[in-house]
């Protein structure tokens, strides 16, 4: 499988890939994200917060078929020739969000999700920044004096990814977004994933049978 891989990143050891879409988003595409029916994701700690739609399963819609397939072939990518995994993942559940200038998103992680990614529609400005997770780092958290400082001694990692741009991760990373300061509202396509099929082996009782289906709703 060829890679096509924009940028590598390893915040903290954790794999963080940048790939640019092969896709173009097409007009009709575009409309269909930003007419989904969208609501505030309302958060004391998050006076500026952006929009997020009511429907989870975005990228069923048949319109977007293109898009989902193209997000799967980055998916599909970043498992096999990045993590060596030979097991298939699906795109479990999809949204799009809307940030109108000066919206931010605060930082959180993907419960019930592996690999979580997004799709980036519409984007001028704004910056994602990974945290290491500090349920990693409590138990031997030192304040050393670092000469210098890369991806694997950072405790944060800054992107600044722009239209066409697909950032995929481990979901349980932290990560948040900083302020729109475009005119333009910033739309991004978010999805998780998990994995399918047969794991472990019968011989040491590590065997898991997940038949795992797209959800049905």
């Amino acid at each position: 499988m060829e890679e096509k891989v924009k940028q590598e990143i390893h915040c903290g050891g954790f794999p963080i890939m940048v790939y640019k879409s092969e896709h173009i988003l097409t007009d009709k595409e575009y409309e269909v994200l930003i007419s989904r029916d969208y609501s505030y994701h309302m958060r004391k700690d998050e006076p500026n917060c952006g929009l997020i739609t009511t429907e989870h399963y975005v990228l069923d819609n048949p319109e977007l078929a293109n898009v989902k397939k193209d997000i799967e072939n980055h998916l599909r990518n970043y498992t096999w020739a990045l993590m060596k995994i030979n097991n298939p993942f699906i795109i479990t559940n999809s949204w799009c969000t809307r940030n109108p200038k000066g919206a931010t998103h605060h930082k959180h992680s993907h419960p019930n999700s592996i690999f979580s990614g997004v799709y980036y529609a519409d984007a001028e400005s704004g910056d994602i920044t990974f945290s290491w997770p500090t349920t990693f780092s409590k138990n031997f958290n030192f304040d050393y004096d670092y000469w210098a400082l890369n991806e694997f001694n950072s405790q944060e990692y800054v992107l600044s990814p722009r239209s066409g741009d697909i950032v995929i991760f481990p979901s349980w990373i932290d990560h948040s977004v900083s302020q729109n300061t475009g005119d333009n509202d910033r739309i991004v396509l978010g999805f998780n994933s998990f994995v399918t099929g047969e794991l472990g082996t019968t011989d040491i009782n590590t065997y898991l049978n997940l038949k795992t289906k797209n959800a049905e709703h």
